[in-house]
């Protein structure tokens, strides 16, 4: 039914004409909510006020039905002249392109280029009875471990390649002297006992300990407290002696 519907609306084609109208108004006397053919309508007779507030009741923006209505109608012109034949150069087709695939680059060793420690040590081969022993490479060449290969032909003027140089055999060096066994020394003896005897708790012998044994009744005590005083401080063994004869005394 919708399709007839459509059909009978986009099938008029003079909307000036009078059967026109007629068809509109009984569509939408049968289909009174039918937008489009309140539009089309309107449109045949714009200057009708009672279809003009008909119509605007069916859409939401006045303003787009009041531009839809003034449009000027679009005339299609047809082509009178036939188009142009493409030429039989346009008509010839290019051969396709062949590329032949690139030869995949070899890395060749250029005679000039220095070797580092580390690729002539990986290169050397081991017989069957030697352990292989993996050691970083970094322990052996820093900078070769950074991907920086180092020439041995430094110039006087390159401070850095020197410092560089440098720095590496400084590494090496010191790979060798911890490598080495450990051989004891004199001063290494000494720091033993020195150690050995920090370590020893010694009893703590002081005048002021003497007088409190002697407050305290405690003669005995304090009486080897004042011998250990003076044979640790000669120089007061007569004071010492006086203090001893005192206790005695008492």
């Amino acid at each position: 039914m919708q399709k007839q519907i459509f059909k009978n609306v986009f099938s008029l084609e003079n909307w000036l004409d009078p059967l026109t109208t007629q068809k509109l108004e009984g569509i939408i006397k049968q289909y009174p909510y039918f937008s489009l053919a309140h539009f089309f309508l309107q449109k045949t007779n714009k200057h009708a006020r009672e279809t003009a507030a008909r119509t605007a009741l069916h859409f939401n923006n006045l303003y787009l039905l009041h531009a839809r209505l003034n449009e000027p109608e679009i005339i299609e012109e047809q082509e009178t002249g036939n188009p142009s034949l493409p030429t039989g150069h346009a008509m010839e087709q290019k051969e396709p392109l062949q590329t032949m695939a690139s030869p995949i680059p070899v890395n060749q060793e250029q005679p000039g280029e220095s070797i580092s420690p580390g690729d002539t040590a990986a290169a050397m081969p081991t017989t069957a009875g030697e352990e292989l022993v993996f050691e970083p490479l970094y322990t052996s060449d820093y900078f070769a471990s950074q991907g920086i290969k180092l020439s041995t032909e430094v110039q006087p003027a390159d401070k850095l390649g020197k410092q560089l140089k440098s720095f590496t055999d400084w590494l090496k060096t010191m790979k060798k002297v911890h490598e080495g066994p450990h051989i004891p020394t004199a001063s290494d003896s000494s720091v033993d006992r020195l150690a050995e005897k920090s370590n020893i708790i010694e009893e703590v012998v002081t005048e002021p300990m003497a007088e409190v044994y002697a407050s305290q009744g405690k003669i005995k005590q304090a009486l080897e407290t004042y011998q250990k005083l003076s044979l640790l401080h000669p120089a007061k063994s007569a004071y010492f002696a006086a203090k001893i004869e005192n206790l005695k005394a008492e």
